[in-house]
């Protein structure tokens, strides 16, 4: 997104220019919020030799308006080097950046006061898309290089961007409501914007309004968040409705992968369909996930590398289940109809999605892909366009899983599960036909946790691509149940994950995945690995 936003055409707006120079910033704030929201001004410098001769206040801020990462504080005294800063305006941002915002803007020194007499104030960052505040990222002490993003509610995640995560959470600002109404007052004019603010109590200034974040180039932390947080931040979808692999039905679409991810894809692409592709896909993308070759053992991720390398996944009973309209006459077969979420429709073509009437309430994803998913819950507007665009997807050529190869493309309606938005899921591993470990995602929406379980519900002591919790998740009333209908269907399989839904009585099955994560994820910690393959791949239950 913030990549397709610097090499737009259309990039930038005069408004976006003007709120990139520091001192014209704060007419923007001034005008729309109040001057008592801005942080004084006590200097303007132009020239060298104003640089040189002004008498600078034993405590300041001194920055270059025009550019970013040019500042100085100045704290009892310090010597300040007027050279340094006036060399500062010989800085064109622009030809180290190439963010069209700062070309034309005049070259200045600003100088101002300590923010609440603090050298290093609380900083809260403000995500803002269509001029709604969709993330808040806060760093209590920049010298800690220490973050975490929380949702507008204040709802902890468990993620940060360009620094690593801090562990601890801290509560919400005392001007949260008011904040958040000024914040979205002052990014009402932009596509999308991050607003800085320094808060101390009930009181707030507005630092920066910065257009392309960290210039398009920073990381999350950890890296697997990008996905999640960028639904959360450009798909209007709330807290409430985030997930894994789901979101609201009038979410626009997703933004662009990142570098890697892309890519990935396209070297994924340029292989051959075929065994050897496949088997070089694979193997470059478990070097780059687990950090090492794959080995001849049974080793949970080893396992599934095997399985997504060796042509397993070409067996026509994995195809058929991996299709989400023929696993139903699969589940049916083995299990009863009574465990198969009820189908609304199948589409085939673009002319049926754009005329099919959707229900109010309904589930929509592609048979022949993973990790579309739009939630229905309320006649919201839905974008048939985007989902036509699934048709054109071929998740083979994406993820190299065999299994989805030649999947005729059709979207699937299905009614919601048990009526929830986010039902709870219990996927179980299952080993030549037999449960031995089960997956619990817990809090998907603001701070994504898992929980691993033995068959007798015993909390296992690690986790897998998520952070573990404490939080007690109780064992379902039909346990026993849900192993048994596993076990049946994951019978004519060597190793599968069956994924399972229940209100305590009735069981549906949502899919039957054949290669977990693409045999990428890792165990937190990753010593654990080996405890897992010994539960999964052990001997047998008495």
């Amino acid at each position: 997104m913030l990549y397709r936003m610097k090499t737009d055409r259309a990039f930038p707006t005069p408004q976006q220019v003007l709120t990139a120079d520091k001192e014209l910033a704060k007419a923007y704030v001034a005008e729309r919020v109040g001057r008592e929201h801005t942080v004084p001004t006590l200097a303007i410098l132009r020239t060298p030799e104003e640089v040189h001769n002004f008498d600078y206040p034993e405590v300041c801020v001194i920055k270059a308006t025009h550019s970013s990462g040019k500042f100085y504080i100045r704290y009892k005294g310090d010597p300040i080097d007027p050279a340094m800063i006036a060399s500062w305006l010989d800085d064109d941002f622009y030809m180290r950046s190439r963010e069209a915002q700062y070309r034309p803007l005049e070259r200045k020194i600003i100088v101002e006061p300590l923010v609440f007499n603090r050298e290093d104030p609380e900083d809260f960052r403000f995500f803002c898309f269509k001029g709604k505040v969709r993330a808040i990222l806060h760093e209590p002490n920049h010298s800690k290089d220490l973050a975490r993003f929380y949702t507008r509610r204040w709802e902890p995640l468990d993620c940060s961007l360009g620094m690593p995560v801090l562990n601890s959470t801290r509560p919400a600002p005392d001007c949260l409501e008011p904040l958040l109404r000024d914040v979205e007052r002052l990014a009402r004019d932009f596509y999308f914007v991050r607003i800085d603010v320094f808060c101390r109590r009930d009181e707030y200034v507005f630092g920066e309004l910065t257009h392309i974040h960290g210039n398009a180039s920073e990381q999350f932390h950890p890296a697997e968040a990008e996905q999640e947080m960028s639904r959360l931040m450009f798909q209007g979808a709330s807290a409430e409705n985030l997930t894994h692999a789901s979101r609201p039905a009038h979410a626009p679409r997703s933004s662009r992968p990142g570098f890697k991810t892309r890519l990935r894809n396209v070297l994924f692409h340029l292989l051959p369909a075929s065994g050897f592709g496949d088997w070089l896909a694979g193997t470059l993308k478990f070097v780059w996930t687990q950090g090492r070759l794959p080995r001849d053992q049974m080793l949970f991720n080893d396992v599934l590398y095997r399985i997504k390398t060796d042509g397993t996944l070409r067996d026509a009973l994995r195809k058929r289940t991996t299709d989400k309209v023929e696993a139903k006459s699969y589940i049916a077969q083995l299990a009863g109809q009574q465990h198969v979420v009820p189908t609304l429709a199948v589409l085939n073509t673009a002319d049926e999605i754009r005329s099919f009437d959707f229900p109010p309430i309904c589930v929509v994803k592609p048979a022949h892909s993973s990790q579309h998913v739009i939630l229905r819950t309320g006649g919201e507007e839905i974008d048939r366009e985007e989902i036509v665009g699934w048709l054109d997807e071929d998740y083979y050529r994406i993820s190299r899983e065999a299994n989805y190869q030649g999947l005729p493309p059709r979207i699937i309606v299905e009614t919601l599960i048990f009526g929830q938005t986010e039902p709870t899921d219990y996927k179980i591993f299952c080993h030549r036909g037999e449960p031995r470990m089960i997956q619990c995602d817990l809090d998907r929406q603001t701070r994504h946790t898992r929980q691993l379980f033995d068959t007798a519900w015993n909390r296992l002591p690690f986790s897998l691509c998520y952070e573990g919790t404490d939080q007690d998740h109780p064992c379902p009333a039909n346990l026993d149940a849900l192993l048994d209908l596993a076990g049946r269907l994951a019978q004519p399989f060597e190793f599968v994950r069956v994924d399972l839904y229940t209100d305590g009585t009735a069981i549906l099955v949502g899919e039957i995945t054949h290669c977990h994560g693409s045999a990428s994820e890792a165990f937190i910690p990753r010593s654990a690995e080996q405890q897992a393959s010994r539960l999964i791949f052990g001997a047998k239950r008495p």
